[in-house]
């Protein structure tokens, strides 16, 4: 990855190339220089050691050799770095070593034995060493049984072209080599990165795609879309392998045909081959820099491909680096990691980093780029077309500036683990750098006629060492950051990595190739120190296809499952060892293996003896795999077609254009919806409230279970509102059901008309009329729910209010009305519940007799506050108890349930989730700090949050907190001395005098379980519940076994960039097990798929059996069938 040119002054950047060398069409204004050399720190016995040159025999750096005529300022990837390659050349049982260098020669390096290797490189035949090489890949390419070496090539210095090393024998344990990429068609001549060999086609040999990374200068594309103009030296590219026999090797060019993308604007960095739907045909994933979004081709099984990223995945990386695909979680699902360069340091966030705007990436997103974020991305495959991205949820969201990206068992525990390789030799994104570049001296000079020297340049750039990234599987999708206690931290600047088990020794070694530092090999000590079980696996293949590339291993356990696929080409530039290993942990009993080939052909062996070298021959394999998609006991069906023709538009208004510190918008809480029988047929009808501008539409439910408008007069009038809740109720004591709207938008100003609540009664029959005895209340209003509380025979109401426009932050007003029997209310808050001036911004509310005296309490969630509880003194007086410990929160909803079934009323509540850069607890409890700072009358909104060092810092960078308080950038010149300042450091005494200071301590949604007495604890719901915000739940036996099931939903897409959206939940069920136990199931389990931003869901009743209904923002509803 390298520096977009929105990071520095365009201006500036055009006035560099014309003055600095008017000849260098490719100049891209990025700096480089020496490398810093690594940290030194006391050994200590770690799981992994680094072992020296003296001990290896490997002496390989990876020099960056900065010249005047080829540096930085005109090759933009000249800190790239190199590859790596593992994989046995002489077939002695010993896997050896192919390393890459950009300027020097490249190695080769025969393994041994004892982790001692010997430099075989030129007695090996690996001659005509081309300028810049980049990835390398081991593959048996002719299909003899030998391996093959195939070396990208990049660079613009001299006759490119990537080299195709066939080896030709071995003559003394060395294996001969003879360089023949142009007699295959395999040369090329683009600006190649990596290659990855495989057979998409299946007809026994492996054919090769080519990711390449054009030249072409940012600046010139304008966020271009050229994705359909093939381009021949920066297009990527599949061959297919036509060769007639092993002793002639033949590639075709097929790439259009098979639908392959080959622009320019691709940029390609990562590519990673893997059966992503278990079909049993490889399925590639293309990770692009720069403004390109990713591929993710899904192979058609007749030598084509369908790019099908966006109906998959909802959001992807920005920066799109390294990758690796493979089972993270253990569910048959090949899921995929993609790095990028988001720092989780704040010092090197705040001097490093610079989000894209809300206003680009809405002109990106038009321009067909998809929704991009600059964070590593985690994309967890569901199994049914669709992924979950989870990073944040993970842990493993913010690892700097990373290219390598490795998904293996590390310490042999039976979990899979993750390795990233990162580091910069230069920060080319110092934004206190691009401040100097961009300073009127600096231009001054250059315009009086300084010559460019590039070293005074670059010199002035920081440069930093990264230690690596050693994620453990905690399991649960939990990972924590074990690089230093593994021994595999560094600092330094790594790019290329790959894994083998280099001295047989049943664990998993790792080499990394490093910028101006020597080569990192790590001899993994797990069987030594942790005494794991493991197997290893070696595959004897068919025809041309002898490694069994694209197989597929099943290792079953105790009702577990473990896979692993057959794919050397993984991370960045590198190619992994050909040998499988599977870590068992201290469970050494496999109950089965089984063994799916790449043409179908399938074997199972049984009670597999662990801690051994097992060889799978294809020749034993006389079972059939047959695919068939999986297809569980479906509990829904969607019938949004045939039952209701409802689209929500949400308004145009842009939050960020008057509050430019909030990080989501709060004027997208829509649309409100009712569910309730209003014409008395015995059928639910349902009452939709659009955003502002957007007509309110009542659906009257036909005996057919279609839902058809009624128009209602008076819904006209209110058209200007935007709803956020809605409630169904008897509110004038006429057996039939009124209606209450609540309504509320950061759009409107403080007591804008537009934010009158409304009520409509009914007249029996299902017509409505505005009553505007309602008193006349200004709220930014959220919710609103009834209850007879003073026990008088009417309805009462509690309305919640969740904010005070363009004043995110401060408490507004949330009011209690008493119904004086007609439907006439009025606000008695202070008389019956005068400790409701406590509340801050709620969100929901729930009426229920929580301590079983006979009365309705009233519980409250709240946005950066506890849950609380008011208990009714037998209708005289609503009393606030104590919060519900460890209950502050994101909260979104609230939803009443007897969850263990010991006759109390406990709740489901709705919070942020887990998936979200926002991290709380009570030991580093987030904080939300809101003030005028500099008293200009605009209020500004600091979050601050835990970072990576364990200190609670702003999330906010110096160009965004200085567009709001413009002193801060006098008060703080330097990006260095604005980071790790808090919000105390930022602002003075005076400034923060007012300041309204909120915590808190989860974002976990969670079960609240009642005592008996009405006093509450919290109990996390299960992880996979906390991949995105919950917003709709709904409480019924779904599947018919006696046990209560819950049905959650939500997502939030309107955040800033730096956030971006929380998409990853698609509908869950919660399967009840009884006794307040629950097992989550996801959509391809259940039936339940939604996608987009679910507001509202409600149970319906119908002539065929119950239906539930959800409201979405900005979307059309959807009604599912409970079977």
């Amino acid at each position: 990855m390298v520096l977009p040119f929105y990071f520095i002054s365009k201006a500036f950047f055009v006035f560099l190339q014309s003055i600095f060398d008017r000849s260098m069409k490719h100049f891209v204004l990025l700096c480089s220089a020496a490398f810093l050399a690594f940290a030194c720190s006391t050994k200590e016995d770690t799981l992994f050691e680094e072992l020296p040159a003296s001990e290896t025999g490997i002496d390989f750096v990876n020099r960056s050799l900065e010249k005047k005529e080829f540096n930085i300022f005109n090759y933009r990837n000249f800190y790239n770095g190199g590859g790596v390659a593992i994989g046995d050349v002489n077939n002695d049982g010993l896997s050896d070593l192919f390393v890459t260098s950009n300027f020097e020669d490249n190695k080769l390096y025969l393994n041994k034995g004892g982790m001692h290797f010997e430099d075989i490189t030129k007695q090996a035949g690996i001659v005509g060493k081309k300028f810049w090489s980049t990835g390398v890949t081991f593959a048996d390419v002719n299909g003899d049984g030998l391996m093959d070496i195939y070396v990208c090539n990049s660079g613009s210095r001299d006759a490119r072209g990537n080299q195709l090393y066939i080896n030709q024998g071995i003559k003394g344990g060395i294996p001969q080599y003879k360089e023949m990429a142009k007699e295959a068609g395999l040369e090329d001549g683009g600006l190649s990165t990596h290659a990855a060999f495989f057979d998409y086609d299946r007809d026994g040999d492996l054919d090769m795609y080519l990711l390449n990374n054009s030249f072409t200068p940012i600046d010139k594309l304008g966020y271009t879309n050229l994705r359909d103009m093939r381009d021949k030296l920066g297009g990527d590219k599949l061959f297919r392998n036509d060769s007639p026999d092993g002793k002639s090797i033949k590639f075709t060019d097929v790439s259009e045909k098979a639908g392959i993308y080959g622009s320019l604007i691709g940029f390609g960095l990562g590519i990673t081959i893997g059966d992503v739907n278990n079909d049993n045909w490889p399925d590639i994933y293309i990770s692009n820099d720069f403004y390109e979004r990713d591929y993710l081709y899904i192979n058609q099984h007749d030598g084509t491909f369908k790019e099908d990223l966006e109906n998959q995945m909802p959001h992807i990386s920005l920066s799109s680096m390294g990758a690796d695909i493979a089972d993270i979680n253990d569910d048959g699902n090949l899921d995929i990691f993609v790095t990028d360069m988001l720092p989780g340091d704040d010092r090197r966030l705040k001097t490093t980093s610079i989000f894209e705007g809300y206003n680009l990436v809405e002109l990106k997103l038009k321009r067909g780029f998809w929704h991009q974020y600059m964070r590593n991305n985690l994309q967890l495959n569901n199994g049914d077309g669709t992924f979950s991205e989870v990073g944040q949820l993970a842990g493993v969201h913010a690892t700097d500036w990373s290219w390598g990206a490795l998904i293996f068992d590390m310490d042999n525990d039976g979990q899979k683990d993750i390795f990233v390789a990162n580091g910069i030799a230069k920060d080319l994104t110092d934004q206190d750098f691009v401040d100097f570049l961009g300073d009127r001296n600096t231009m001054q000079q250059m315009l009086n006629g300084k010559k460019f020297d590039y070293k005074e340049f670059t010199d002035k750039i920081s440069s930093v060492p990264i230690p690596n990234y050693a994620f453990k599987n905690e399991g649960s999708l939990k990972f924590s950051n074990q690089a230093k206690s593994w021994g595999l931290e560094g600092p330094g600047f790594s790019n290329g990595s790959a894994y083998g088990d280099l001295d047989n020794d049943g664990d998993l070694d790792l080499v990394v190739n490093n910028v101006n530092a020597p080569l990192s090999v790590f001899k993994n000590k797990t069987n030594e120190k942790l005494k794991n079980h493991y197997l290893t696996i070696h595959l004897k293949g068919t025809g041309r296809n002898l490694n069994g590339i694209g197989a597929k291993v099943t290792l079953y356990q105790q009702g577990n499952i473990k896979v692993l696929q057959q794919m050397p080409n993984r991370g960045f530039q590198s190619s992994s060892d050909h040998q499988m290993l599977f870590g068992l942990g201290q469970n050494g009993k496999i109950d089965s293996l089984q063994i799916i080939w790449p043409d179908d052909k399938m074997q199972v062996l049984k009670s597999v003896k662990a801690d051994q070298v097992l060889t799978l021959d294809y020749q034993k394999a006389s079972q059939q795999f047959n695919y068939s998609p999986f297809v569980a006991k479906q509990y829904f069906a969607d019938v949004t077609s045939t039952k209701l023709n409802y689209t929500h538009q949400e308004s145009l208004f842009n939050d960020w254009d008057r509050d430019v510190l909030l990080k989501q918008k709060f004027s997208t809480q829509g649309p409100a919806m009712a569910v309730g029988d209003v014409n008395g047929d015995g059928l639910d009808d349902l009452y939709m409230g659009g955003a502002a501008g957007q007509k309110k539409q009542l659906f009257i439910q036909q005996a057919n279970g279609q839902f058809k408008e009624s128009a209602q007069a008076d819904f006209n009038l209110d058209q200007t509102t935007e709803n956020t809740d809605a409630l169904f109720f008897d509110a004038d004591g006429d057996k039939d059901l009124d209606l209450f709207v609540v309504t509320g938008s950061n759009e409107f100003e403080v007591n804008a008309p537009e934010l009158h609540d409304l009520l409509y009664l009914n007249d029996g029959k299902g017509n409505f009329k505005r009553d505007l005895r309602f008193p006349t209340i200004f709220e930014n209003g959220s919710c609103a729910t009834a209850a007879d509380m003073d026990h008088d025979g009417d309805l009462d109401l509690f309305v919640g209010s969740r904010m005070i426009s363009s004043k995110y932050g401060f408490s507004p007003s949330s009011n209690l009305y008493i119904n004086d029997g007609t439907g006439g209310f009025k606000n008695y808050s202070k008389r019956f519940m005068p400790e409701i001036t406590e509340l801050g911004m709620v969100t929901d509310a729930e009426w229920a007799d929580v301590n079983k005296d006979g009365y309705a309490d009233l519980v409250v969630a709240q946005d950066w506050g506890g849950i609380v509880v008011f208990k009714n003194e037998r209708g005289r007086k609503l009393v606030k108890q104590e919060m519900v410990p460890g209950s502050e929160g994101l909260w979104g909803c609230l939803k009443p349930a007897d969850i263990d079934g010991d006759g109390d009323m406990d709740f489901i509540a709705g919070n942020f989730g887990l998936n979200s850069k926002i991290k709380a607890s009570a030991e580093f409890p987030a904080t939300l700090s809101v003030n005028d700072f500099d008293k200009n009358g605009t209020v500004e909104q600091i979050i601050s949050c835990v970072t990576e060092d364990g200190n609670t810092y702003p999330m906010v960078l110096k160009g965004e907190l200085q567009r709001a308080t413009p002193a801060i950038k006098q008060k703080f010149i330097k990006y260095k001395d604005y980071a790790n300042k808090t919000v105390e450091e930022l602002y003075s005494d005076d400034q923060r005098e007012g300041m309204v200071l909120r915590q808190i301590t989860t974002t976990e949604s969670a079960f609240l379980i009642n005592d008996g007495k009405g006093n509450f604890s919290l109990q996390a719901l299960p992880y996979e519940a906390q991949f995105s915000p919950i917003r709709g739940i709904e409480v019924s036996d779904f599947d018919h076994d006696g046990k209560v099931d819950i049905l959650l939903a939500g997502n939030f897409f309107d955040s800033l960039p730096e956030w971006g959206r929380f998409d990853a939940m698609y509908g869950l069920m919660l399967k009840g097990l009884g006794k307040g136990k629950f097992v989550a199931q996801r959509s391809k389990e259940t039936g339940f798929q939604t996608r987009g931003q679910v507001r509202k869901m409600s149970i319906a009743k119908s002539k065929g059996g119950n239906v539930v209904i959800l409201a979405k923002n900005n979307d059309k509803a959807q009604v599912f069938q409970v079977k």
